[in-house]
């Protein structure tokens, strides 16, 4: 047990694959950093792993592991093919050690021993280095099809810092994404940040799963490197504060003309001839049968209607 969050695969080992899968960069990849300088990882990939049962049957399953440089053993599976595929370890006298997806003796593997690879405190440095600065979902949450929703992450605890939750993009299939935002948080334990599904199927976060990389927002945003460079923020900062204010007044103008007619609204100047009647009025589409009642009801109480310039006129009590 590497005590690894994340599953690894040997660069060395994935290049020597007959058929390897195109190795996948961006932002995802930056979330995972060792502490070494010389072993950085250099992207990821989905790979299928085949693992004979004890009833000589091949089971196939499927991990995203991250390609790490120099590596003394070619696949190391981490805490999350563990939780995907609810793996469970039994022992008894019998068959000594077993590791059991989901608990169904139908797929039980024999467990082997094996000793401590010499990059193990390694693997175990860069590990608890990953897990400080990363934001986890707290618990299982649902997305709705074209919705975002608040979840529930964790945050680097002992620090008082304000931090600030990095964009992301949260593969969920190989050609859709869940999308993060940049967020600015204060510091506590855990804090809310919005994940946003854009695809036409409802998603599923489970407890444990990284929503992005947390940085002190101290370190995270550019400082001015002298008076000149600070001038020049500033007057940014502004262009895009009264960008923003001018948006919410417009915003708050369409909502207004969309709020009804007010009290100090003239009546519209245009003439309707009440002779036109069944052109001006859509009564929506009506049955054959009850065509002639309506039109003979709405020409009855015609004056309730401002036709012929006057305003309309219903005599009722509220």
């Amino acid at each position: 047990d590497s005590c690894a969050d994340v599953s690894l695969i040997s660069l060395e080992y994935y290049k020597s694959l007959v058929n390897p899968p195109t190795i996948k960069k961006g932002i995802k990849m930056n979330l995972w950093q060792l502490t070494d300088k010389d072993s950085k990882i250099k992207g990821y990939v989905a790979i299928p792993i085949f693992t004979m049962s004890e009833q000589n049957e091949l089971i196939e399953t499927e991990v995203e592991v991250y390609l790490v440089p120099l590596m003394s053993v070619p696949i190391l599976l981490g805490e999350d093919y563990q939780l995907n595929y609810e793996l469970m370890v039994k022992w008894n006298v019998d068959t000594r050690m077993m590791i059991l997806y989901r608990d169904n003796p139908k797929y039980s593997i024999k467990a082997m021993a094996v000793d401590k690879t010499e990059d193990f405190g390694r693997l175990r440095a860069s590990v608890k280095a990953i897990q400080i600065h990363l934001a986890l979902a707290i618990k299982d949450v649902q997305l709705l099809p074209q919705t975002s929703k608040l979840v529930e992450v964790t945050l680097p605890t002992g620090d008082k810092s304000q931090w600030v939750v990095e964009r992301n993009l949260i593969p969920n299939s190989p050609s859709s994404y869940l999308l993060v935002p940049n967020t600015l948080v204060k510091a506590k334990e855990s804090t809310t940040v919005y994940v946003t599904n854009p695809t036409d199927t409802p998603r599923i976060l489970q407890k444990g799963d990284v929503i992005g990389t947390v940085h002190k927002a101290t370190d995270y945003f550019d400082k001015p490197v002298n008076e000149d460079q600070k001038v020049e923020m500033e007057k940014t900062t502004l262009s895009l504060k009264n960008l923003v204010n001018e948006q919410t007044t417009r915003q708050e103008e369409v909502l207004t003309d969309k709020g009804g007619p007010k009290t100090a609204d003239l009546p519209d100047p245009k003439l309707y001839p009440s002779s036109q009647l069944q052109e001006l009025l859509d009564v929506g589409e009506l049955p054959i049968h009850l065509e002639e009642k309506t039109w003979s009801m709405l020409t009855k109480h015609i004056k309730a209607f401002s036709f012929d310039g006057r305003l309309g006129d219903y005599l009722a009590k509220a």
